[in-house]
Formats: C-alpha cells, sequence, structure tokens
C-alpha cells in the first residue's frame, strides 16, 4: 500500500449511499471516475471557493459533478458539458433523478461539443468563477487558451490526469508515434501552464494528477 492508497482508503469508508451508486454505475458502464481522493479534493477546493458560476467540461460518470454540486453555495449554477449523448442520457436517467431538490436547481446538463460551447459563452459573454475539465488530455493546450477568455479574475482553474495516464514519466514502455505526440503535447501543456504569469498554478501529484490554478490577471 503506497500513501496515496492510504489517504483514499479514508474516504472510500465515509462515501454516501448515492456516491456508492454512482460508482458503481460508473464501473457498470466502463465510465472512467475520479478515485475518492481526487473527488474529496475537488469538492473540498469547491467548498473553499465558494463559486457562483461553475463550467465542468467533461461530465463523464457524474461522480465530479455530484461532488461540485453538493459543495456548491444555494445560489450558485454549475453547467456540465459532455461531447457524448448516451453518457449525459445516462446520467439524467440514472443519476440526476435521485439527487435531491436543491441539488437539482443548481444544475444545467447538456450534451454538446465542448470547443463549440465555450466559443458561445465567449459570443456571449457568460464568465465562470470556477471551471474544470476531464477531457481529451491532448487538447488541454487549447482548452487553456479558449478558457482562459471565459474565467473571472481570481477565478479558479483545474485540470484532471495531467499526467497522460501516467505515461509521462513511464519512459522504458514502447508506444506508437501518435501516442508520443499525445505524451509531448501533455508535457508542453503542462509546461506553459506554469510558467504562464496569469496564473498562480500547483500541480498536486494525487492519482493521475491535478492542476490547480488561480487566475491572477
Amino acid at each position: 500500500m503506497d500513501i496515496q492508497e492510504y489517504f483514499n482508503n479514508f474516504f472510500k469508508e465515509n462515501l454516501t449511499f448515492l456516491e456508492k451508486e454512482i460508482i458503481k454505475l460508473a464501473k457498470a458502464s466502463k465510465t472512467p471516475f475520479l478515485n475518492e481522493l481526487k473527488a474529496q479534493f475537488l469538492e473540498t477546493i469547491v467548498a473553499i471557493k465558494s463559486p457562483l458560476r461553475v463550467l465542468e467540461i467533461g461530465t463523464g460518470s457524474g461522480y465530479s459533478t455530484y461532488k461540485i454540486l453538493k459543495a456548491l453555495p444555494n445560489d450558485a449554477k454549475l453547467i456540465s458539458i459532455d461531447y457524448n449523448f448516451h453518457r449525459i442520457d445516462y446520467f439524467y436517467e440514472n443519476i440526476f433523478k435521485k439527487l435531491p431538490e436543491n441539488l437539482k436547481d443548481k444544475l444545467n446538463i447538456f450534451p454538446v461539443e465542448s470547443f463549440y460551447a465555450i466559443k458561445i459563452f465567449q459570443k456571449i459573454g457568460e464568465t465562470f468563477d470556477f471551471i474544470f475539465i476531464d477531457a481529451i488530455k491532448r487538447e488541454y493546450i487549447q482548452y487553456f487558451i479558449e478558457v482562459d477568455k471565459i474565467l473571472n479574475k481570481d477565478g479558479i482553474l483545474l485540470f484532471d490526469n495531467i499526467s497522460y495516464n501516467m505515461q509521462i514519466i513511464n519512459v522504458e514502455a514502447k508506444r506508437s508515434k501518435n501516442y508520443l505526440k499525445g505524451i509531448s503535447l501533455v508535457n508542453e501543456f503542462n509546461k506553459q501552464l506554469v510558467l504562464n504569469k496569469n496564473y498562480k498554478t500547483s500541480l498536486i501529484s494525487i492519482g493521475d494528477g491535478m492542476s490547480l490554478s488561480v487566475k491572477i490577471k
């Protein structure tokens, strides 16, 4: 057992009934989801920031969506988007209907292509206090460029899986040129994020990695 597994076990023992149901559904549908340690970190950061406008890119299993909703103030709104219509439909049928009414009222969820949605937000002047991105990793550089335009000053930007499924450090593995390109793009994203002077950034080594950035300019 390593230290992350040791910490993770504490949160596994404290899962709510609905959290257990979401994880069970995610496993059954083979949909990736945050481990409990990362999910709790996300919930804690949202609770600290208390954002009123939140954007989640990549609804996935809905586990992160639920953790964000739990931590939001009563007058806050979360917009969660995912290009996969089936995932959104699955979330609505199996999770959304089970949410308490006060959490349902905070959530707007849409099956839409992410960059298209971001362009719409830019066009109508929609901005956010907190953006969580768990999407296609090799597109993280482009996401960073585009969401910067809709993130408010002092806003939080959180990316998941910044190690490309731990492959950045797995130097001995044989990979295709396409896979190596993905690793290179994620590595470049991490570098650009840390060096960007408009943000204060920490790289968090939990699970397959997360980045936490605050927009200071």
